[in-house]
């Protein structure tokens, strides 16, 4: 009888798990993951991303309006922002390295110094937004429409700016090293 007891009791410690164990972060391999090593995004509740200037490290934030608000320096990495609208959003110098902002819009936006490294940006509306000194290194820009874009200083560094809209946006100074610009215009 006591050995049925502390084999339940070890598996019962055993089974043991901790809210922090849930929590998920962005990874170097650009894929968000909780210490158990399962793959997954935090959800978060947009008003306290914005109220309480909550973490939004990867929040999913599918579906979201963030209209006009400000996010400066906001850690957003990973973050899924699927079909996000975001326009005239202040998020200048955050961290939004490896974000999902596929088919978002960000038309207006304050984007200033902000990093993006890895982001998925496919199909991102951006007209008129600020990216000037933006870190857009290996970022996923097919068929982004950037009309009238401010890219002054912007490190475009390996991205793919494959059928992008760049027309009237201003390049003076960006880095585009190894960047693909084809059918762009």
């Amino acid at each position: 009888m006591k050995k049925v007891i502390i084999f339940a009791t070890v598996l019962f410690l055993g089974g043991t798990a901790f809210a922090s164990d849930f929590v998920y972060k962005f990874q170097a391999d650009g894929v968000c993951r909780n210490s158990l090593g399962e793959e997954g995004y935090n959800s978060v509740n947009a008003y306290d991303l914005v109220k309480n200037y909550k973490d939004g490290e990867c929040a999913d934030l599918t579906h979201v309006n963030l209209t006009g608000v400000t996010l400066r320096e906001a850690n957003l990495k990973g973050a899924n922002m699927f079909i996000a609208e975001m326009p005239n959003i202040y998020l200048s110098h955050a961290q939004l390295n490896g974000a999902k902002l596929y088919l978002a819009n960000l038309s207006s936006a304050y984007l200033t110094g902000s990093d993006f490294t890895g982001a998925d940006m496919r199909l991102v509306f951006l007209a008129r937004a600020n990216l000037r000194k933006a870190n857009l290194t290996a970022v996923n820009l097919t068929e982004a429409r950037m009309i009238g874009v401010d890219l002054f200083g912007a490190n475009l560094t390996n991205a793919n700016l494959t059928g992008a809209n760049l027309r009237e946006s201003n390049m003076t100074g960006a880095d585009l090293r190894g960047a693909d610009l084809s059918l762009s215009g």
